[in-house]
Parts: structure tokens; sequence; C-alpha cells
């Protein structure tokens, strides 16, 4: 079995999809190496797709009202980053920046925009899995204002 297809095992957003479908994705999976300090996304820009951690850890931070950057939390693999950009096509909403080396699988958004029509079953179960994380990640924040 190819490394990247047993990778993508571990991650809530390829939750429940035959081997088959994980073939599939991992074709269009783009690897990446980077080293520690790297910026993944930057606030406000555009997003890079959808990152999956495969390894090392990642810092979330977001500008505040006094133009400094803060700490959201950290987040190591398996994690999956720009979820929310990636499905809405907005500026992404914080900054990550790599705390460790990381290697990092990418889905642009354009080979994510010819899923439904090629791969309608792989695109669903994404979407539906990647509505599962933002769901626990706002549970979990909820949580923390409580």
């Amino acid at each position: 079995m190819d490394e990247k297809l047993v990778r993508l095992w571990g991650f809530g957003v390829t939750r429940g999809m035959q081997e088959e479908d994980l073939q599939r994705l991992s074709e269009l999976l783009e690897e990446r190496k980077l080293d520690a300090g790297a910026v993944l996304c930057t606030e406000d820009a555009e997003g890079p797709g959808l990152l999956l951690v495969t390894a090392g850890r990642v810092s979330v931070k977001k500008r505040g009202e006094d133009g400094k950057q803060r700490e959201l939390l950290s987040l190591a693999a398996p994690t999956v980053i720009g979820e929310l950009e990636f499905l809405d096509s907005m500026p992404v909403s914080a900054s990550v920046i790599a705390t460790t080396p990381l290697t990092v699988l990418s889905l642009s958004a354009a080979a994510y925009e010819e899923l439904p029509d090629s791969h309608p079953r792989i695109a669903a179960r994404l979407q539906r899995n990647i509505a599962r994380v933002l769901a626990r990640r706002l549970s979990a924040t909820n949580a923390e204002l409580a």
C-alpha cells in the first residue's frame, strides 16, 4: 500500500472512505516538506487549499486589536488546516506557522472543484467530514468560552 495512502487513514476528513476512494484522493494530494518557521497561511490572505498535516506541529495565530499576533492554539499531526476557507473561498481567518519541521498533504481548490463531477462519492464524504471537523472545533471553542 502507498505510504501517502496509509497516512490518510488517520484523518477525520477521510473517515468512512473506502480504500479505492482514498487511493483516488491520494493521487490529487501534493506532498510538501516544510521547515520550522514556515508560514502555511497568512491571516486575511487567500487560502492555500486544504492542508493535511501528517507530521509535525503548527501554531495558529490571530492578530489582536493592538496589531500583535496571539497564539490561539497549537495543533499536532494528524490535523487538518484551512478547512473553513477551503469550503467557503473566504480569506484565511488566522495565520498558521510551523513550529517543527512538517510534512503536509495539500488539496488545491482546483482539484477539489473537479471532485463532484469526477468522484461524487469522495466529494460528498469529504464535505461531510470537514463539517464534522468544524463542528468539533466549534464545540471545543464553546466549551472554552463557557
